[in-house]
C-alpha cells in the first residue's frame, strides 16, 4: 500500500471518527432549532391574540364613532338638502311676493286717502301741523338773521379813520367794544425794537492734511500687541487685523491697520476677524494693557468686530482664543 492510500483512508476514518463524535450535537442542535421555530410561532399567536383582545374596546369604539359621524353626517345634508328646497322655492316665489305686497301698500295708500279727506278733524289737525312746521322755520331764519348781522359790527367800529380823528369818542367806542378788538388796536401800533442776534463764534480751520499715527505711536502700539497672549494664540492661518480710525471734517478715516497672527505682526495675509479701534485710545496704550483697552472701548461703543465666518466656523477655527472671550466679546 502506497503513501497517497494510507493517508487516505487515514482522512476517512478521522471523517467518521469526527460524524460520530459530533452527531449528538447536531441532533441536539436540530432538536434546538425545530423547538424555537415552534416557541416563536407559539409567541406570535399568542401576541396576536393578545393585541387583539388589548385593541378590541379601542376598535368597537372607532366604529361606533364612525356610526355616529356617518349618521351626522347623513342628517346634515339633509337639512342643507331641505334648506336648499326652501330657498329655491322662495327665489321662485319672490315676484309673486312683492306684487302682491305692492298691491296691499296701493291699496292702504288708497283708503288712508279716502279716510282723511272725509274726515275734516284728520285734515284740520295736518293742516295746524303744516302752519307749526312754517312758523318753526321762519323764526329760524330770521334768528340766524340777527346773528349774522352784528358781524360787521366790529370792523366798522374798529376802522383806523375815526379813532385818529376824534380820540376821546375813540377811546369811548373802544370801551364798548369787546376786549378782544381792543388789545388788537394797542398791539397794532407799538412799534418792535430790534435785537441784535448774537455773532457766532468763528470756526477753527480745517486741516488741510488728514491725521496719521506717529512712528512712536506705531511703535507703541506694535509692542503693546506682541506682548500680549492674545496675539501668541491667533492662528496664522486665520490672522486678526486690528485697524485705528478718526473722524476729519466730518468724516470717517482709516488710519493704520496691523495684521496679527501667531504672535508676531504679519505683512500680508487675509484676517478672518476684523477689530477697528478709536484713535482716541491710541495715548492709553502703554505695553501691557491691550485687554483693558478692548474692554474700554467696547464699552463705549468704539470697537468694531466684522467676520464673514458663522459662529461655528469661528470657533473651529479660533478655538484657541476661548479664553480672550471675555476681554474681546466674541
Amino acid at each position: 500500500m502506497n503513501l497517497k492510500e494510507l493517508t487516505k483512508s487515514k482522512l476517512e476514518s478521522i471523517k467518521t471518527k469526527l460524524n460520530e463524535y459530533f452527531r449528538p450535537e447536531r441532533e441536539l442542535i436540530k432538536s434546538s432549532i425545530v423547538t424555537l421555530k415552534e416557541w416563536c410561532k407559539f409567541q406570535a399567536r399568542h401576541t396576536k391574540t393578545s393585541l387583539n383582545e388589548y385593541f378590541r374596546p379601542e376598535r368597537e369604539l372607532l366604529k361606533s364613532d364612525l356610526a355616529d359621524l356617518n349618521e351626522s353626517y347623513i342628517r346634515e345634508k339633509e337639512i342643507a338638502e331641505n334648506n336648499f328646497i326652501r330657498y329655491g322655492q322662495w327665489y321662485n316665489a319672490r315676484p309673486a311676493f312683492y306684487r302682491d305686497l305692492a298691491v296691499v301698500l296701493i291699496l292702504v295708500a288708497l283708503f288712508s286717502s279716502f279716510v282723511f279727506v272725509d274726515n275734516p278733524a284728520v285734515m284740520g289737525k295736518i293742516t295746524s301741523f303744516r302752519e307749526d312746521v312754517k312758523s318753526h322755520l321762519s323764526f329760524a331764519k330770521s334768528n340766524q338773521t340777527v346773528d349774522s348781522t352784528p358781524a360787521a359790527t366790529p370792523a366798522a367800529v374798529s376802522a383806523p379813520t375815526p379813532v385818529a380823528a376824534t380820540p376821546a369818542p375813540a377811546a369811548t367806542t373802544t370801551a364798548v367794544v369787546s376786549t378782544p378788538v381792543a388789545t388788537t388796536n394797542a398791539s397794532a401800533t407799538k412799534t418792535p425794537v430790534p435785537v441784535p442776534k448774537p455773532v457766532p463764534a468763528p470756526k477753527p480751520a480745517a486741516s488741510a492734511t488728514p491725521p496719521t499715527l506717529t512712528s512712536t505711536q506705531v511703535q507703541k502700539i506694535t509692542q503693546t500687541i506682541l506682548a500680549s497672549t492674545f496675539s501668541k494664540d491667533v492662528p496664522e492661518k486665520y490672522p486678526i487685523s486690528l485697524t485705528f480710525f478718526t473722524y476729519w471734517n466730518g468724516q470717517r478715516i482709516t488710519l493704520n491697520s496691523f495684521l496679527i497672527g501667531k504672535g508676531q505682526i504679519l505683512s500680508s495675509g487675509t484676517p478672518g476677524i476684523k477689530l477697528t479701534l478709536h484713535s482716541k485710545y491710541v495715548d492709553s496704550i502703554n505695553g501691557n494693557n491691550l485687554c483693558d483697552i478692548v474692554k474700554t472701548a467696547n464699552k463705549n461703543g468704539d470697537l468694531g468686530f466684522e467676520s464673514s465666518y458663522s459662529t461655528a466656523s469661528l470657533l473651529l477655527k479660533y478655538s484657541g482664543m476661548l479664553k480672550h472671550r471675555a476681554c474681546f466679546g466674541f
